[in-house]
């Protein structure tokens, strides 16, 4: 029952990324639109932001990596863990990231079924 409260508020959060456009504050971070700036602040109040999207183009789409990394900061926040704590086990043949594998392994995401993730490319709607 825990579970499925926090993945609700996880994807209640994850949307909120998706309205906001994926882009960090407009004083921390560039390229931020006029009608994303007080949702992206308090995105970056709450500590939900990585520090991949520091120098990322933000006028272009998210990547399925940059997202579940952010992901990975709403769940670290919810639950008062840490990624770290991930297994170490390889789950995807074209990434190692932290993040992703703990993701994986927490139930958050899933890859391809040729055994990618594909972190790099962009984020679906799907």
């Amino acid at each position: 029952m825990k579970k499925q409260r926090i993945i609700r508020c996880l994807s209640a959060l994850l949307c909120l990324c998706l309205l906001a456009g994926f882009a960090p504050a407009a004083m921390a971070y560039s390229n931020v639109s006029d009608w994303a700036k007080s949702e992206v602040a308090e995105m970056e109040a709450l500590g939900l932001l990585p520090d991949c999207l520091l120098n990322a183009d933000l006028s272009a789409n998210i990547t399925r990596g940059e997202m579940c990394k952010m992901a990975v900061e709403v769940y670290e926040n919810l639950m008062n863990v840490e990624a770290s704590c991930a297994s170490g086990a390889r789950y995807f043949t074209d990434t190692q990231e932290m993040e992703i594998n703990f993701a994986f392994e927490q139930g958050i995401i899933n890859g391809y079924e040729d055994q990618t993730f594909r972190p790099n490319e962009p984020l679906s709607r799907q």
